[in-house]
């Protein structure tokens, strides 16, 4: 019903109060992070050894010892950032809803903020399941740099090595999850 017809579901509910939607929603986040971490491995080692080397170029006194330091510690904090953040965002979209809410004089509460939010996020999740699918899909996920070449959208298509990060950044927005 959410995708069909959202309005529906968020009349349904809209006495009821989000905390079931945003346990569900959360869990599920993390859950599709967490099985994703193998597909998402060499995109981050990519991602981590380009942050390295711009960091290496800036301070030249940084040694490999430091460097590889810092792609460890990098390594461990990312999943559980992407597990926190995941809560901590559908929250910031909760809060600036209800605040968005008050200004212009809607009778929303908290409780149907979180809840619109939290349903907000479930194309999120089915993206993050079909990003997990085509990388297991692939034979060879090692060439994977960015995760624009797992989106599906236009920016898929575009190197992201010789693509200016602006042009990037619109096609990313092209997503098929995204729009």
């Amino acid at each position: 019903d959410i995708f069909v017809t959202p309005a529906k579901v968020f009349a349904r509910r809209a006495k009821s109060g989000g905390g079931m939607a945003f346990l569900v929603v959360c869990v599920a986040l993390a859950a599709v992070i967490y099985s994703g971490k193998n597909v998402m491995e060499p995109i981050m080692d990519a991602q981590m050894a380009k942050g390295m080397a711009a960091a290496q170029k800036a301070n030249p006194n940084l040694t490999s010892d430091q460097l590889q330091a810092g792609i460890a510690f990098q390594k461990k904090l990312a999943p559980v950032l992407m597990i926190i953040g995941a809560p901590l965002a559908v929250l910031g979209v909760t809060l600036l809803l209800w605040a968005v809410g008050k200004v212009f004089g809607a009778a929303i509460t908290f409780g149907s903020s979180v809840m619109i939010a939290s349903y907000a996020y479930v194309p999120r999740i089915l993206s993050g399941v079909v990003t997990d699918v085509q990388g297991l899909l692939m034979d060879d996920t090692s060439r994977l740099t960015n995760p624009t070449q797992l989106s599906i959208g236009p920016a898929r298509f575009f190197d992201p090595d010789t693509t200016g990060a602006v042009m990037l950044a619109i096609m990313t927005r092209l997503d098929l999850v995204t729009i």
